[in-house]
């Protein structure tokens, strides 16, 4: 997930990449295996499901199989219902990794 953040600070929106699997490079530099489905999250609390047409476009090129696609919509819907639920804890958590850094840089007090 990725948080986007105005000038002021104030999240502009939350994005969500579906993938498959995630880690970590030798560096220490992180990956992910894309799955192609997007989530996005308003600070209004609109969520837009995106890119279903790439997930279907890659299944028909075989760049994923049946069951990658399976698991990138089963997975979008239990995201969509907990944020439905306002149970899907990292945007919170976003918020306390941003104030954190920004405490961690000497920042905090900074305003813009």
């Amino acid at each position: 997930m990725t948080t986007m953040f105005d000038q002021r600070g104030q999240v502009v929106q939350w994005y969500i990449d579906i993938c498959k699997t995630q880690g970590l490079t030798d560096q220490q530099v992180p990956w992910f295996d894309d799955l192609y489905l997007d989530i996005v999250v308003l600070p209004t609390g609109e969520t837009l499901l995106l890119d279903e047409d790439e997930l279907e476009d890659a299944l028909g090129d075989g760049h994923i199989t049946p069951r990658d696609s399976a698991m990138a919509h089963r997975t979008a819907q239990r995201l969509l219902s907990l944020i439905r639920q306002k149970k899907f804890p990292y945007f919170d958590m976003s918020l306390k990794h941003r104030k954190l850094f920004l405490e961690r840089l000497g920042w905090e007090n900074v305003t813009p």
